[in-house]
């Protein structure tokens, strides 16, 4: 299978570390993948992905059957499905509601903060403060959220597509805005977050330039 990847997303992030912890990384052929490029004839396979995914986005996985996969909640269920160690989604019940809202809860947050990164590359007299006040205060709700619900999340001893989904999002925040100090005030979710840091899968994913 092939993963058009970028080390710096955290959506990608996502499905490399469902991969590690489900034994499937060495099935993924990473392709690292320009989403800035239109021109599809271009030799480059970092120049493909128009071909692959018509949105041009990360992550894009192909199969091995050959079909085009995304976007990243996609990949994960896909990729769940193909191993037999214990399911990254839960199959039924709470536990999958749960799961799946914490998931939606880590990219709604990660939305804003894109938005937020978006409008910070504006010149300075074209940039709406308020605006970006507006997308950052759904990212404190958020983590006054998460906050809230860390002392049910397993002290790093538990992992599902929601829990990987909120360590993503940490993740970018502390890669892309370390200034904003997030864990003040959210002691239960630093200390969970120090210890899930710590899987391997993490730290193989960490994001970079």
């Amino acid at each position: 299978m092939k993963l058009y990847y970028s080390v710096a997303s955290p959506y990608v992030r996502k499905v490399r570390i469902l991969a590690a912890e489900t034994g499937l990384s060495e099935r993924l052929e990473i392709v690292p993948a320009n989403t800035r490029v239109a021109d599809v004839t271009l030799a480059s396979p970092q120049n493909d992905l128009p071909s692959v995914n018509p949105l041009a986005t990360i992550p894009t996985l192909v199969t091995d059957e050959g079909e085009h996969i995304y976007d990243s909640i996609v990949i994960c269920a896909y990729l769940d499905s193909l191993h037999e160690r214990e399911r990254m989604f839960p199959p039924e019940g709470p536990a999958r509601w749960r799961a799946l809202r914490r998931d939606a809860l880590a990219d709604g947050m990660l939305n804003a903060v894109y938005l937020v990164m978006v409008e910070g590359r504006r010149e300075e007299s074209f940039r709406l403060p308020t605006w970006i006040d507006h997308q950052w205060s759904k990212v404190e709700r958020g983590l006054d959220q998460l906050e809230s619900e860390a002392g049910d999340f397993g002290g790093g001893h538990i992992i599902d597509i929601g829990l990987i989904s909120i360590c993503c999002c940490l993740g970018f925040l502390d890669f892309r805005f370390g200034h904003k100090e997030w864990r003040r005030g959210r002691p239960k979710l630093a200390d969970w977050f120090a210890a899930m840091a710590q899987r391997p899968s993490l730290i193989d994913t960490a994001p970079h330039d």
